[in-house]
């Protein structure tokens, strides 16, 4: 499998949009904070034909361990992530 890192991601946009790198640079960094910013605060966030991200609360939880004894996971916020259809269909060709 092929990994695509940011700086490949964002050489790649400048070629297509005639951007320059340090600029696209920008731009793809403000969109990740965007991203971040709307999560933060609890906001579900959806770009149509492509992915939903919704955060969800989850609570304190005990587990017990094999060997004896317990663990305690802390409550905290995980994301859950829905690609769209469309882009399924697009992958999956």
């Amino acid at each position: 499998m092929w990994r695509v890192k940011k700086q490949s991601l964002i050489r790649f946009t400048a070629e297509k949009t005639g951007m320059t790198i340090k600029d696209t640079e920008k731009v793809v960094n403000q969109f990740i904070d965007a991203i971040i910013y709307c999560l933060v605060r609890g906001y579900e966030l959806s770009i149509p034909g492509f992915i939903k991200l919704t955060p969800h609360k989850v609570g304190e939880r005990t587990y017990h361990m094999p060997g004896g004894g317990t663990v305690i996971s802390p409550a905290r916020t995980r994301i859950g992530v829905r690609f769209s259809k469309t882009l399924n269909k697009k992958i999956n060709k």
